[in-house]
């Protein structure tokens, strides 16, 4: 989680310890589901805070406040405090444009002049476009969230069904855009450029994407709408200059901020809510992400404890041990990214973190930069779509009051793209992860 940690030098004792709270809380949540066929039984925040407990009961007493310390420290990084402002901003947007009905109105209007086999595909589309235009996935999934969950309301759409394809759109997108933390990050990391990562990038989607749009393209669906739409269109102004800001290239707090004040002074302007009853719907939609943003503190103090123990160092080194030739190089680098984006539950930063590790092993075995980026960004911005505690589940959890992982077997995006990621690495020739001239090209 913390970009800047430099990687641990061989004098440093490294150990799966490090990993025991995160070991411990998988255990205590995943049991809990599969005895009782219910993962809502065990509620994330309260697995992970168990979790932090048993870890301190086994640690050595003299260990026992530098634990604590590293759980503080990593609870309030600035990347958790930033997840925790746009949960904040996110219920506050969404209530705003409900105050309003903009979600509605697209919805209503979507149902009525569009088939209804295209509601599905259409979300996956209109997130990925979102997504890829914004550089923020989590930007993307909190403008069209509101609207699936109207769509949801006027058809027999599932709640799950409707996230996953949302939360897939998003993902994709997010790992094909040039301006995203994935894709700069994947090229910074590597020393190629995100124009080539582009084009690598865009074989490997294209597989998963065309599956996912097939499975939503049959999916039966049924629609009703009773009533015409009296909603006036001049109240989807700021879901219009949220998604306008974004794509300028405006950081997503702000382009929120910004959204929840137009939908006040649209909904205000047009006499459908007082000011304390606005002030009252925002705060509804605060407490709605509330446990969402705990939970984030919580996943940033388990992370801590793993980074000071040299836990994610461990994971490194013990993958990197297995890279004996180029194409085992290159698995063994999209398992650690897989591993990482786990155990920090931010892609970002399992790039970052992956980073050098990565770059050792394209020096060593003479892997394509390209190819690295590409797998960097790919594999953890698919694992990151299927984290139960990772940023995009918990956002549509805390959005639709669902549990996060009754949404997994819905990303059907990410779900199809493991297999078809592998596939594309195992069975690759040999020399197409040896670009020589490439390298040269990337290198100047």
């Amino acid at each position: 989680m913390r970009g800047d940690k430099k990687m641990s030098n061989s004098n440093t004792k490294l150990s799966y310890l490090g990993l025991m709270p995160l070991m411990i809380f998988l255990i205590i949540y995943f049991l809990c589901g599969i005895i009782y066929k219910d993962f809502s039984v065990m509620p994330l925040l309260v697995a992970m805070i168990i979790s932090f407990l048993l870890f301190l009961v086994i640690t050595p007493n003299e260990k026992r406040n530098e634990t604590i310390t590293s759980f503080c420290k990593g609870a309030g990084h600035p990347t958790i405090m930033m997840m925790v402002t746009i949960y904040i901003l996110s219920g506050a947007f969404s209530a705003s444009i409900s105050a309003i009905q903009g979600s509605d109105f697209i919805a209503i209007n979507s149902i009525k002049f569009l088939p209804s086999f295209l509601l599905l595909p259409g979300m996956f589309l209109i997130g990925a476009i979102l997504s890829f235009s914004m550089g923020s996935s989590m930007g993307a999934v909190t403008t069209l969230m509101p609207v699936a969950l109207s769509v949801v309301t006027h058809s027999d759409i599932s709640i799950p069904l409707a996230c996953g394809a949302v939360v897939s759109g998003v993902i994709a997108g997010d790992n094909l855009s040039f301006i995203s933390d994935t894709s700069v990050a994947a090229a910074v990391v590597t020393g190629t450029t995100i124009k080539e990562k582009f084009k690598e990038s865009v074989c490997v989607f294209l597989v998963p994407a065309g599956i996912t749009l097939i499975i939503l393209f049959f999916i039966p669906i049924k629609c009703a709408i009773s009533e015409s739409s009296s909603i006036p269109i001049f109240n989807l102004l700021p879901i219009i200059m949220v998604i306008i800001l974004s794509v300028k290239g405006v950081s997503v707090i702000p382009v929120l901020a910004i959204g929840t004040l137009l939908s006040f002074i649209v909904g205000y302007a047009e006499g459908m809510f007082t000011i304390a009853e606005f002030l009252t719907a925002i705060h509804a939609g605060i407490i709605r992400l509330e446990e969402m943003a705990l939970i984030a503190v919580a996943a940033g103090g388990l992370i801590g404890i793993a980074q000071d123990n040299n836990g994610i160092e461990w994971i490194c080194q013990k993958i990197s041990q297995h890279s004996q030739n180029k194409k085992f190089s290159a698995i063994s680098i999209a398992l650690t990214t897989i591993l990482l984006d786990i155990v920090t539950a931010n892609n970002t930063m399992a790039i970052i973190t992956c980073g050098p590790i990565a770059k050792k092993i394209c020096e060593e075995q003479d892997v394509s930069r390209t190819k690295v980026a590409t797998i960097l960004g790919y594999f953890s911005t698919i694992t990151n779509g299927i984290v139960p505690y990772a940023g995009h589940l918990m956002a549509v959890s805390g959005l639709s009051k669902i549990a996060p992982i009754s949404v997994i077997p819905y990303v059907f995006y990410d779900l199809i793209g493991f297999i078809t990621g592998f596939l594309w690495l195992i069975i690759q020739p040999e020399k197409t992860f040896d670009f020589v001239k490439k390298r040269r090209k990337e290198s100047d």
